[in-house]
């Protein structure tokens, strides 16, 4: 090696010919000694680093069994260069990580020893102190040195309980993150991209947010650290949303919203990459498609739902828009699953402020048909579809009148404006249902619909209806069209055996009044959901009350207790009533033939045929327990809009009440197979059936 390689201070000469001179490698070194160093880079270009390397392999094959060969290994490089001392302890690390990770805590505890006891290193806390004894060069060279420790830790992060580990022995190493954060995070984001393990990105990902410190630096080119990550992990790791999704509290405001725009930019060019793919040699990897994009801006905005991310990516949110309105045209004109009036309302919310998604839209409905764009103007004049809020109020009727007479104490003006409102799609009501026969309840029984908005008509249900009931069914709706925004919920709707209530909780959080918020979270949340005492059934019952829980900002105070989610057991039980003979069980003789008639459906819709699928979910259900299916005309449609149109009071209403009249039928089967209880009966069921999943 050249003279100039070697750079220590003169004051330490003596000591070290002494140790060159030595023949005993176990002589006792009193004074803590300066090694010499070696440019870093040099080093592990030379044939010295391989030779080392090779010599350690062999040392540690005939010696691995001794517990004190790592004092013997490190003693011998200790009066060579620190390079060699330092290479020796990451092979000791690497080693004992692949062979002995058992002995791992020892090992460092004798190294930490060592170091602390026999070297002088660089105190890089002590700027004076560093001054009188080691050169700029030698610090730096140093600093290059501890930053394989590093490497060796995020290879072997696995086997260590956290990178304390490391720290102990040099606590440089922490120095270095604090102080040299932008430096050390260039290093780190190479390591990065030269690393293939998903788990072991996340884990380097997970370093640069949590324990750099970047708050010192002002400068754009540091913080460009945060966003090269992010980069990085998007290419690299096909779930990358996982890995950036545990960091969303630690990043900077703005570098995280220009990754948001880079990638928005990337729906019109994804060549805006292409600058990392060649600046981290990534170019092995394939470009990320829009799809992939679209996915990963979707989960974040639904996760974080800030407006200030939605104003970052509107192209994003303009293609999102138009693919929604794209499939609710099909749905209306092919399909046929939408009501007009639902269709015309969901189509103003997604045009809005989008002159682009408009023109597109009413160029669509002039191809339709002629009279299409006109019949869309025409409902957007007569209807109000600005206003926010309504008064509570009730209806008392009959599932087979196509009639609402309000009882409420509102002024008689109010009361015209609901009649009217209501009235205005009866006629559509009626000749959809002289076409096909819809579930509409149990023929003869009267039933009230309360849609409550005020705090006195939720006291009313909490204190005056429902202490006398023991069993509800419970439902929600929300707008469906965002599919990058987390749902808020609506309406929730609780269904008793002659009344459904209908509660609007739009806005709950910002408009709703600090006691009817109190009513809501501590009385009906806090007493009844919680309370095991009354049966809670529903379908698909915890998606529903995990959207609740984040509308009302109850995501973990929200208990469940006392439930029947007929979602789990419906296929099972279709499954069931199938395969029982009519013979034996002629008293539910109907609900075993439905049953076969939905999976024979089933069966040709998946195979292929012509026939479509009518039977899902709930209105499956439905028509198996009695005949008729549920009409979903308004499944899709404004639920935020107020007041509700009259199909929407009749749809809420019945996709909860039917809830419980499929609960009792539940009962009346499993008496015939000797079941009192019905989640007994139902777990029986699943226990017993085999389902294919289609």
């Amino acid at each position: 090696m050249e003279s100039n390689e070697i750079l220590i201070d003169k004051s330490t000469t003596s000591n070290n010919n002494v140790n060159d001179n030595g023949d005993n490698c176990s002589m006792t070194i009193t004074t803590p000694i300066i090694l010499p160093i070696i440019d870093p880079t040099n080093y592990k270009s030379s044939e010295t680093y391989l030779d080392d390397r090779l010599e350690f392999q062999q040392y540690w094959e005939e010696n691995q069994n001794s517990s004190i060969a790592i004092l013997e290994y490190l003693e011998k490089f200790s009066k060579t260069n620190l390079n060699k001392f330092i290479h020796s302890i990451l092979y000791i690390i690497e080693w004992s990580c692949m062979h002995q990770k058992q002995n791992l805590p020892l090992y460092l505890a004798n190294i930490d020893d060592y170091q602390k006891n026999r070297l002088k290193l660089p105190n890089f806390n002590d700027d004076s102190d560093n001054e009188k004894i080691f050169t700029e060069i030698y610090c730096k060279h140093f600093q290059q040195l501890l930053y394989e420790f590093f490497d060796v830790y995020f290879r072997y992060h696995r086997y260590m309980t956290s990178i304390n580990d490391l720290l102990s022995i040099f606590p440089q190493l922490k120095w270095l993150m604090l102080q040299q954060s932008n430096n050390v995070g260039h290093y780190l984001c190479q390591l990065m991209a030269r690393t293939q393990q998903s788990d072991t990105i996340g884990f380097i990902f997970d370093m640069i947010f949590q324990d750099l410190d970047f708050s010192h630096n002002n400068n754009d080119d540091d913080k460009s650290i945060q966003l090269d990550a992010l980069i990085i992990v998007f290419i690299k790791c096909d779930g990358s949303f996982r890995i950036i999704e545990k960091q969303f509290h630690r990043y900077d405001k703005k570098i995280f919203e220009k990754f948001l725009q880079l990638l928005d930019e990337c729906l019109l060019n994804n060549r805006k990459l292409y600058n990392y793919y060649q600046h981290y040699q990534l170019e092995d990897y394939p470009i990320r498609t829009q799809k992939m994009i679209k996915r990963l801006l979707n989960r974040i905005h639904y996760n974080l739902d800030d407006s200030n991310a939605f104003q970052c990516t509107p192209r994003h949110i303009e293609t999102s828009n138009w693919e929604t309105l794209a499939y609710l045209i099909k749905s209306r004109f092919r399909m046929k699953n939408i009501s007009n009036e639902a269709f015309y309302e969901l189509s103003k919310k997604l045009i809005d402020d989008s002159p682009e998604i408009e023109y597109k839209f009413q160029s669509c409905l002039k191809k339709l048909g002629p009279i299409e764009l006109q019949k869309y103007w025409d409902y957007l004049r007569d209807n109000d579809l600005t206003q926010r809020s309504c008064p509570s109020f009730i209806c008392d009727r009959n599932f087979l009148i196509d009639s609402i007479r309000l009882t409420t104490n509102q002024p008689c003006s109010q009361r015209s404006c609901f009649q009217n409102n209501h009235h205005n799609d009866c006629s559509m009501i009626r000749q959809q249902q002289q076409q096909q026969q819809y579930y509409k309840g149990k023929p003869n029984e009267n039933f009230s619909i309360h849609f409550i908005s005020d705090e006195q008509s939720l006291y009313n249900m909490l204190y005056v209806h429902l202490p006398h009931e023991n069993i509800m069914a419970i439902d929600a709706e929300w707008l469906p069209i965002f599919s990058y925004r987390r749902h808020k919920i609506s309406i929730i709707q609780i269904a008793l055996r002659k009344i459904c209530f209908i509660i609007d909780l739009v806005d709950f959080t910002t408009k709703k009044s600090d006691e009817f918020r109190r009513l809501w979270l501590q009385e009906f949340c806090g007493k009844y959901l919680s309370n095991a005492e009354y049966m809670k059934i529903g379908y698909g019952i915890t998606q529903d009350l995990d959207i609740l829980g984040y509308s009302t900002g109850q995501m973990t105070n929200l208990n469940l207790n006392g439930n029947c989610d007929l979602a789990r057991s419906s296929r099972h039980l279709v499954q069931f009533l199938s395969d029982q003979s009519v013979r034996h069980y002629n008293k539910i003789a109907a609900q075993i033939k439905r049953s076969k008639t939905v999976l024979e459906s089933s069966s040709r819709s998946n195979n292929g045929g012509n026939n479509s699928n009518q039977f899902q979910g709930l209105s499956m259900l439905t028509y198996v327990m009695f005949g008729y299916s549920l009409d979903k005309l308004e499944r899709q449609s404004d639920w935020n809009r107020r007041p509700l149109r009259h199909s929407q009071l009749l749809y809420a209403s019945l996709d909860a009440y039917c809830l419980i009249d499929i609960y009792d039928k539940i009962h009346f089967i499993g008496q015939q197979f000797h079941f009192e209880n019905v989640k007994e009966f139902l777990q029986y069921v699943m226990a017993n059936t085999i389902v294919e999943n289609n």
